[in-house]
């Protein structure tokens, strides 16, 4: 029998062998949620680490752009509405399900890590405030 032809059993089970049980699935997409998730927060905790003291010689090179200590003050932005925000964060839950609050969460979170492109103090605190907001909406999902 040619080989370049298989049989049809052959055929099916190839065919079987391309669908993931629901199960398997399930696990992957959490898998790749958290490890997405952990390198979104990676990026986050390392950008705090090194904001201040880029702000600081940013201020020190351009005074009118930025505060000198706009690091720890764009921290506290973030903190202080992150726990007003808190409160809400299980209505906006139920509003746009998990999967819209991982969105606009994880939305937050790259448009906060881009401001850094053109560094100024609005766009700074405006995008802190934003992180803060997002942070509660990553917290406080549901899988």
């Amino acid at each position: 029998m040619d080989k370049a032809f298989p049989r049809s059993s052959q055929v099916h089970v190839f065919i079987s062998a391309g669908k993931m049980k629901e199960s398997l699935y399930d696990f992957l997409c959490a898998a790749l949620l958290g490890v997405g998730n952990m390198c979104m927060f990676l990026g986050y905790d390392t950008s705090t680490t090194i904001v201040e003291p880029v702000l600081h010689s940013v201020h020190d090179r351009l005074p009118d752009t930025i505060d000198m200590h706009a690091g720890y003050n764009g921290t506290a932005v973030c903190l202080v509405l992150f726990m007003v925000i808190s409160v809400t964060a299980p209505w906006t839950l139920g509003l746009l399900g998990s999967k819209g609050s991982i969105l606009l969460g994880s939305l937050m979170f790259t448009v906060h890590l881009s401001s850094f492109f053109y560094i100024h103090s609005i766009p700074f605190y405006v995008t802190s405030a934003m992180i803060g907001i997002g942070y509660s909406c990553e917290h406080f999902r549901v899988y």
